[in-house]
């Protein structure tokens, strides 16, 4: 698998992402959905110059980028069935303060420019 976006491409002085294979990560994290972006997966990859992955687990057929900030693994995925023109944002499982996972979406959405994209975030119904 190759990954097309440049480690240096959202590198600043505040944060830094990294690409990194969502297969890999799938294997090594559990990954909670932590919220919606409406938008399309494949606008943001063409845009941002990075690669979509296709692949499946035991649920279904998804399509889906990992990605590192900071040290912290996360993915971009959209699961076949889900309403189209969406994504989901995952971040490990071991990520459960309301507040850290809020503090990550807004960075993460920030970062790769779709923050006003944001359909639903965990803040929305912390319970769930």
């Amino acid at each position: 698998m190759k990954l097309l976006l440049s480690p240096n491409v959202f590198q600043d002085e505040k944060s830094m992402v990294n690409p990194i294979s969502l297969h890999d990560l799938l294997e090594q994290q559990e990954l909670i959905p932590q919220a919606i972006i409406s938008e399309n997966l494949f606008d943001l990859s063409e845009r941002l110059k990075f690669e979509v992955e296709r692949d499946h687990d035991d649920f279904d057929e998804y399509v889906g980028a990992g990605f590192r900030l900071e040290g912290i693994p996360f993915a971009f995925m959209r699961y076949t069935g889900h309403p189209p023109g969406t994504y989901t944002l995952y971040l490990p499982a071991d990520i459960k303060q309301l507040d850290q996972i809020t503090g990550l979406v807004k960075q993460i959405t920030s970062e790769f420019g779709v923050a006003n994209s944001i359909q639903w975030q965990r803040e929305d119904n912390p319970d769930l």
